[in-house]
């Protein structure tokens, strides 16, 4: 094999090589997730938009609604998503989704393009993971379905992830609805 050659493979695998590790530490492969059934019901307060199409083009409808809330001075201290179907089953142009922000009770007034929603007080199984939620389909997502299985509990509804961003760093809480 011509030197040239063998050196173009060598630097091809490093490249590689660093940019997995890169993304590994980046997006925090290498972090816990933690899962606990809560023991006190939750209840939510919901400002919203719908969205249509792959979950992780949901950032925009979300960014909408905290800079209303934002120029309303409406407290946004957690933004969410509520994912409806199966990302596995449903072509990704037909997922349906809520983006928002958890507030502390219904506005006064909402616009015609935003929507408030009031979830009663349920138990729920709560994921939380320091990483990005870009991986939580890989990572947090298999997590939840083993606690699930190994408890014999039921999820009773779509899971919302909850995000709260702290200096250079996130925190994703994946809510999951129990059956009693």
């Amino acid at each position: 094999m011509p030197k040239i050659f063998k050196w173009a493979a060598i630097s091809f695998a490093s490249f590689f090589l660093i940019t997995a590790i890169f993304f590994y530490f980046r997006l925090g492969f290498y972090k816990d997730v933690s899962l606990k059934k809560m023991e006190n019901p939750l209840e939510l307060h919901l400002i919203y938009k719908e969205h249509r199409g792959a979950y992780h083009e949901i950032n925009k409808v979300i960014s909408e609604v905290e800079e209303w809330a934002e120029i309303e001075k409406i407290d946004c201290p957690q933004t969410f998503g509520e994912y409806f179907d199966d990302p596995s089953r449903i072509d990704p142009d037909r997922l349906k989704s809520h983006g928002g922000c958890i507030v502390n009770a219904e506005p006064k007034s909402l616009p015609a393009h935003i929507s408030y929603k009031y979830i009663e007080p349920k138990l729920y199984l709560k994921a939380e993971f320091e990483g990005s939620p870009a991986i939580g389909p890989m990572k947090v997502y298999p997590a939840i379905q083993d606690w699930l299985f190994k408890n014999t509990e039921q999820q009773n509804g779509a899971i919302i992830e909850t995000y709260t961003v702290y200096g250079n760093g996130m925190k994703t809480e994946y809510l999951v609805p129990l059956k009693k």
